[in-house]
């Protein structure tokens, strides 16, 4: 035999190192540059991110984890586990917080539940909501302090405006009587609040049950209280509400001119 080994020996090693260096990249591809602007989301219990012409899609390793938003620095607050130690132990929940890549993990508090971080006041500190719990919570970005602004009912979406002054809070939906056109019904609704985050009042946003160009025709889908399940920010001033039948576009200083957007369904346009 030849020194060096047969030709087939020497294939079968370049073989395995090529394969060892395809994982190798395949595991840090996509990984965010310092600096780089990313868009973070989760899914399957996992932080991705990607730039925003969706190239170089990304996933935290390790524990489980929800909910990312992105403060300074470039820092990504989650809720996430740590535990268990003991085969008995419960994984206990907790707020996170990590680099791009989701490196250098800490832990910044233990909670009751997993929490749902929803973004980043002015003072640098993270909002999240508790499930079941009537309120906001702030928790420093390091963990050392936590602020809970008392809400009159259960959070299921939140947003803090560009500025980091205000929240805008979607309510647990609770049943109320809505009268469309000559009909009155009895149905489910969200309340929709705005809380300023310096005198921590909450007002409620009085928006009109349906817009102008459906008053003619009542119809329950398009109640604008229903079925509402996310909220966004669009600059200072306007309020985006997903619900049942689209998106609602919210205008704060007149909430009476708001607007339903409904998506056209499949097929060709008209």
């Amino acid at each position: 035999m030849q020194a060096g080994g047969s030709p087939s020996s020497r294939r079968a090693w370049f073989c395995a190192i090529g394969l060892a260096a395809a994982l190798l990249l395949g595991c840090s591809a996509g990984r965010p540059s310092p600096g780089e602007r990313r868009i973070f989301f989760s899914d399957d219990l996992r932080v991705h991110s990607l730039r925003p012409d969706g190239t170089r899609l990304f996933e935290f390793a390790g524990k489980h984890s929800l909910h990312p938003v992105c403060g300074p620095g470039g820092r990504v607050f989650f809720g996430s586990y740590r535990g268990p130690y003991w085969l008995v132990d419960e994984p206990r929940p907790g707020l996170y917080s990590s680099d791009a890549a989701g490196r250098n993990r800490k832990r910044l508090a233990d909670l009751s539940a997993l929490p749902k971080p929803f973004g980043i006041s002015r003072d640098g500190s993270v909002g999240y909501l508790l499930p079941g719990r009537p309120a906001l919570f702030f928790s420093a970005a390091d963990g050392s302090e936590i602020r809970e602004l008392t809400l009159p009912g259960v959070p299921v979406a939140a947003a803090v405006d560009p500025e980091g002054r205000r929240t805008a809070v979607l309510l647990e939906a609770r049943m109320r009587t809505v009268v469309l056109g000559n009909q009155a019904w009895f149905t489910e609704g969200h309340d929709l609040l705005v809380v300023d985050l310096g005198s921590e009042k909450a007002a409620a946003v009085e928006y009109p049950l349906l817009p102008e160009e459906l008053k003619d025709r009542g119809r329950l889908e398009h109640y604008a209280g229903s079925g509402a399940a996310a909220v966004a920010w669009r600059g200072g001033e306007e309020l985006f509400v997903a619900s049942a039948p689209g998106v609602w576009a919210v205008r704060l200083q007149d909430p009476s001119t708001s607007r339903l957007g409904v998506p056209r369904g499949p097929g060709p346009a008209p």
